[in-house]
């Protein structure tokens, strides 16, 4: 799990996790405009707290991976973003 996170506030809309897969690099969200909000920023944190990035890695199909980060990770980190649960 990452230790350090950056955070980057744009002037214009703007909404986004970098995760670096070398751990010693910084994480970084960036948000800006109407997007930046705490459930938006809490939304990106769930991402790289739960390495996200590290299991879309492991599937070979693009559909696979495409039908894993819609379920298994964009919609647990929806839900943390708008209500705080976590999944």
């Amino acid at each position: 799990m990452k230790s350090e996170v950056k955070a980057f506030l744009h002037d214009g809309c703007k909404a986004g996790a970098v995760i670096h897969f070398n751990d010693s690099i910084p994480a970084e969200i960036h948000v800006g405009g109407m997007f930046a909000r705490k459930g938006v920023v809490r939304h990106e944190l769930y991402h790289i707290y739960k390495n996200h990035h590290k299991h879309l890695l492991t599937y070979k199909s693009k559909l696979a991976r495409l039908l894993n980060y819609y379920l298994k990770a964009e919609f647990p980190a929806q839900v943390y973003g708008a209500f705080g649960i976590k999944l």
